[in-house]
């Protein structure tokens, strides 16, 4: 199940990342301040697998995405938190200590890109 709403650059993101987790097990929840994980912004679950993926955008401060990240590493989801790639040294010193993976992303020739995951 794949659920979306916002049209932006960041959609191209999320569902680049939703489309690779349905081609690997079947399954993708995609949404806006996924209440029910507690996760602020938007959100790539990969329930089967127990992965969530926090992506944010140009707007979205990373700071804020930290408590999250610790709550759903503490329940045992593995998480990755995907930045726009010019804002990865923002995003190492936010998060730096946290259970969690970064990955830059980027835009190019309308497509979305991504770096290899980083410690933060």
């Amino acid at each position: 199940m794949v659920l979306a709403t916002r049209s932006t650059t960041v959609d191209l993101v999320v569902d680049a990342v939703s489309r690779a987790y349905v081609a690997a097990v079947g399954t993708a929840v995609v949404g806006d301040d996924m209440t029910a994980l507690d996760v602020p912004g938007r959100a790539v679950v990969a329930p089967d697998l127990g992965v969530v993926e926090c992506v944010v955008d140009d707007d979205e401060a990373v700071a804020d995405i930290g408590p999250a990240v610790s709550r759903l590493a503490a329940a045992g989801w593995a998480v990755t938190v995907l930045v726009p790639s010019a804002r990865l040294g923002e995003a190492h010193r936010d998060l730096r200590g946290r259970p969690a993976m970064l990955q830059g992303w980027w835009i190019e020739d309308g497509s979305p890109h991504f770096g290899g995951h980083e410690i933060p």
